[in-house]
């Protein structure tokens, strides 16, 4: 701090006071270019991390939108697939029932008498019974008689 002005004072005195106000205001001048440079640098460094976080959004805003639409693919796939199996099932099952009472009639036909039709005939009977009994097979896998009454 300056020492009170008093104007009755030597020449030297003024000069030294004129002196240490130069050098405060030097120094306060220095201290704002300080201040400005400082204040510069945190404005260049708040810009940049608002670019950082501008790009940050447009990244999640885009992820967002990809995942929306891999969900919504995701469910269409899975409904279509879904339809594809209600549809095979259908078939499958139709084609079971109409196995079914095709090896029904072939079951059905395996008595006695058609036996010994076929040994009449001179038909070869190891081989009639084992295609008979790859019919009850089949028959039985499928579990005809639970569909055929």
């Amino acid at each position: 701090m300056l020492p009170p002005h008093s104007d009755d004072g030597p020449k030297g005195d003024r000069e030294s006071q004129i002196e240490a106000l130069a050098k405060q205001a030097a120094a306060l001048s220095q201290g704002v270019a300080d201040l400005v440079e400082g204040t510069g640098t945190a404005i260049v460094g708040l810009a940049k991390r608002g670019q950082s976080t501008r790009r940050w959004v447009t990244l999640l805003g885009v992820s967002l939108v990809l995942d929306v639409l891999l969900t919504l693919a995701f469910t269409y796939i899975v409904t279509q697939v879904e339809g594809t199996s209600h549809r095979v099932d259908g078939l499958s099952s139709n084609t079971r029932n109409q196995l079914c009472g095709m090896l029904q009639i072939f079951v059905n036909s395996d008595t006695p008498q058609s036996a010994a039709i076929a040994k009449a005939r001179g038909d070869d009977m190891a081989a009639r019974t084992h295609s008979f009994a790859l019919i009850r097979h089949s028959y039985n896998a499928l579990e005809c008689a639970k569909l055929v009454k």
